[in-house]
């Protein structure tokens, strides 16, 4: 039974990483597309922010850069740690006011990311996966003294 629940936490974080990895990659691109960068910088100049420029490509960046890096495994709890807070960030800043649904420019998306960021910083990226190639293997502890 240990090996099959072993075996199920993997699974679960394989699809919980590539998830995450989706939306993000496809989240960073639909802000290059559409509606665009000017769009979004506009955007967050309206809500306020300063230096909206710099926070829109630092979005773009985490969520393609990070996005690619969290479907290879690769600095996954430092990347999911980055997504939840600019997802933190996002509902803080910008969709609060408008209450819990996304329909009406509310939270609950971003919510959804940050549970699934967690996840990910609280237990990394499971045994497929690049980060698995650096982790240091656990001491053996030997019955003879």
């Amino acid at each position: 039974m240990k090996s099959f629940t072993l075996g199920s936490q993997e699974a679960v974080l394989l699809v919980v990483r590539l998830g995450l990895a989706a939306v993000m990659v496809l989240h960073g691109w639909r802000h290059l597309a559409d509606p665009g960068v000017s769009a979004q910088i506009e955007r967050l100049t309206q809500a306020g922010l300063i230096q909206p420029k710099i926070l829109v490509w630092a979005a773009i960046v985490l969520e393609l850069g990070g996005g690619v890096l969290l479907a290879l495994g690769a600095l996954t709890r430092l990347v999911a740690a980055a997504c939840v807070a600019e997802f933190v960030m996002t509902i803080l800043w910008l969709s609060w006011p408008n209450g819990f649904f996304v329909s009406q420019g509310g939270w609950e998306y971003s919510a959804a990311l940050i549970l699934l960021g967690l996840v990910l910083v609280a237990y990394g990226a499971g045994a497929v996966s690049v980060d698995r190639l650096f982790r240091q293997p656990a001491p053996t502890t030997s019955s003879r003294r």
